[in-house]
């Protein structure tokens, strides 16, 4: 038991040993001592996750954060977390990667920007082409559009970075990859992710995806080689 990683939502006889323990030694390994609020939900429509949240309204107490970690039931499914704590450890230090440069913030502060762009834009367009409507909706298209590529592009960078701190924090880079194609492998065989296949390729055709292919994830995790 710790004092600085609480588990919230748990259902009745449900326990998951030592998950505070496990936490809080990553947090250590980051240098984050401020507490942790950890809640266990449901999958997510695509399969099992994790993932921060910021916290609704300012947190009063400073030795809390204002970001909370969501762990998907499925996840504890697809990654034995007694057997296989390497591979939890690993995950849980991508997000914890995410806390440590407050990528939960700058992803937040990019939504009001370019919609205010957006704003700015199709008010130009709108004086210059005199409220015609063709001319705006086109030009709020190509803004949407590139903002969401741009804010995608972002994260991307993001999620490559917190797997290479994963990385260096935990020093094993296979119990990350396993642990990327495990859940690669269960969000694949997710039926709604088959039924929506096709609509997730345009979508990254058109806007690219918030997060690298897990190709992507594990070739840039072979790249790190440990210190000599």
């Amino acid at each position: 038991m710790v004092d600085d990683v609480t588990i919230n939502r748990l259902r009745e006889n449900e326990i998951y040993p030592g998950l505070d323990n496990l936490i809080h030694d990553v947090k250590c390994k980051f240098g984050i001592n401020e507490k942790l609020d950890v809640y266990i939900v449901d999958d997510t429509s695509s399969g099992p996750n994790m993932y921060l949240k910021s916290k609704f309204g300012l947190n009063k107490d400073p030795n809390t954060l204002n970001i909370s970690l969501n762990i998907s039931r499925g996840m504890f499914k697809t990654i034995n977390m007694i057997e296989k704590t390497d591979e939890m450890k690993s995950l849980i230090a991508h997000e914890v990667s995410h806390l440590k440069n407050e990528d939960v913030y700058v992803s937040n502060n990019f939504i009001p920007i370019y919609a205010a762009l957006a704003i700015l834009f199709a008010t130009v367009v709108a004086f210059l082409s005199t409220c015609n409507p063709i001319l705006i909706s086109i030009t709020l298209i190509i803004i949407a559009i590139w903002g969401i590529r741009n804010y995608n592009w972002k994260q991307r960078k993001m999620e490559k970075r917190a797997d290479t701190d994963a990385v260096i924090e935990m020093g094993n880079p296979n119990a990350l990859q396993t642990a990327l194609k495990k859940i690669y492998i269960a969000k694949k065989d997710n039926p709604n992710n088959q039924r929506f296949a096709a609509l997730y390729s345009v979508y990254d055709f058109v806007v690219g995806s918030s997060h690298p292919s897990t190709t992507e994830r594990i070739n840039n995790i072979e790249m790190w080689k440990p210190p000599r």
